[in-house]
């Protein structure tokens, strides 16, 4: 009885595991792999192995009963992958194979929905994110060259004119994955991934500015059902694909229903008479998190004339989770919208974007990223003083 409590036990803990393993051909000896956790748009450090005999291997816990996405990468001195979007569920076994350091087309035999419409869509255009895979890898050494000072000028011009080269050639490539995997996802049925695939794609036809590809992104998301678009994804996509009339300097800033952590309501109407700098930031942001102490001293330095107030981007329940512990001393607020929310009305891109706000409510200047000192530089334009 006691053994069979015993086997018992063992197979429900079982169940409760994932298991993630890989055969990986030609690629270096020690090479590390790497696998995160999504959370929101944070990924947590799950756990590590090096390929040895071009094997490796993942196994832990799973965090409820349902599918959850994970992510891997492999690095090997300079040279960083693309990621892999790999699902888990409770007593997944996961088979991973592939050939050298392109990641991203590393083959997944799973019998999850989600992996398998992941591993349809992205084979359709597999050639072109193998070239891509490729070309990131070469502008990655190409750049570290650049950077190591040794370069001779007549060198540098020569390294400058292939990046160039380099960035033609991917651009054409993007092309081409947005038109293979649209084509392919036509007619598929929707679920978590083909969203992640659809809003991937979105966001490489703005950021080429791909006319053709953005139509194509456009006819599917103009068929998908309401259930579909009114999810965040569906948010972000929709935003996207039809971007909403954004502030422009000059305007009324935008305003809306802003939640504290508490659940009480803020309006950005309700800080008219001082100035506004609104933080437009996330969790999984490293630039937005570095400025916090910058944007402590801000605070300390115009406290009598200056207000801040942070949105998050994040999911409410990763904002809510993670936020309290960066120590923020000023308003910390969210639409729980992210990106498709007030972000959207304020053409947010990039983060960290800043925003600032005159005391009539009227938008004065936003920047976008942050480097020691430029905070303070930026506010100092406008409200002068230290």
């Amino acid at each position: 009885m006691v053994v069979s409590l015993v086997s018992a036990f063992i197979a429900m803990q079982a169940q409760d595991r994932y298991v993630i393993e890989g055969t990986i051909k030609n690629v270096p000896e020690g090479t590390f792999v790497q696998l995160f956790r999504n959370i929101g748009d944070i990924l947590k450090v799950v756990d590590g192995d090096t390929i040895t005999g071009n094997r490796f291997r993942f196994s832990g816990e799973t965090t409820g009963n349902g599918v959850e996405p994970m992510t891997l990468f492999a690095m090997k001195g300079d040279t960083i992958s693309m990621v892999l979007d790999v699902y888990v569920r409770p007593g997944s076994h996961i088979n991973i194979s592939g050939d050298g350091m392109l990641v991203y087309t590393w083959d997944v035999e799973s019998d999850i929905p989600e992996q398998q419409t992941r591993q349809k869509i992205v084979m359709a255009a597999r050639k072109w994110w193998d070239r891509i895979q490729l070309i990131d890898i070469h502008v990655d050494a190409l750049r570290s060259m650049m950077r190591s000072g040794t370069l001779a000028d007549g060198d540098k011009a020569a390294v400058q004119a292939k990046l160039d080269s380099l960035d033609k050639d991917k651009c054409m490539a993007v092309d081409s994955v947005i038109m293979a995997e649209t084509a392919v996802m036509d007619g598929m049925e929707v679920d978590d991934a083909w969203m992640e695939e659809l809003n991937g794609n979105a966001t490489f036809a703005k950021s080429y500015d791909n006319e053709k590809g953005m139509d194509a992104v456009k006819e599917l998301y103009d068929r998908l059902p309401d259930k579909w678009k009114n999810t965040m994804t569906g948010s972000e996509i929709g935003i996207t694909v039809y971007p909403p009339k954004e502030i422009a300097k000059g305007e009324p800033a935008a305003d809306g229903d802003l939640f504290d952590i508490d659940g009480g309501v803020h309006h950005l109407a309700d800080f008219k008479g001082k100035y506004i700098l609104l933080d437009f930031w996330s969790i999984g942001c490293g630039p937005c998190v570095q400025a916090i102490p910058e944007m402590k001293e801000v605070g300390e330095a115009y406290k009598d004339s200056l207000v801040i107030v942070s949105l998050s981007l994040d999911t409410e329940e990763i904002w809510r989770q993670e936020s309290p512990k960066h120590g923020m001393t000023w308003y910390n607020l969210s639409d729980k919208k992210g990106r498709s929310g007030m972000a959207a009305k304020y053409g947010v891109w990039g983060i960290p974007h800043y925003v600032l706000v005159s005391p009539q409510g009227i938008l004065l200047a936003q920047w976008s990223g942050y480097s020691k000192g430029n905070l303070k530089e930026n506010v100092k334009k406008h409200l002068g003083g230290r």
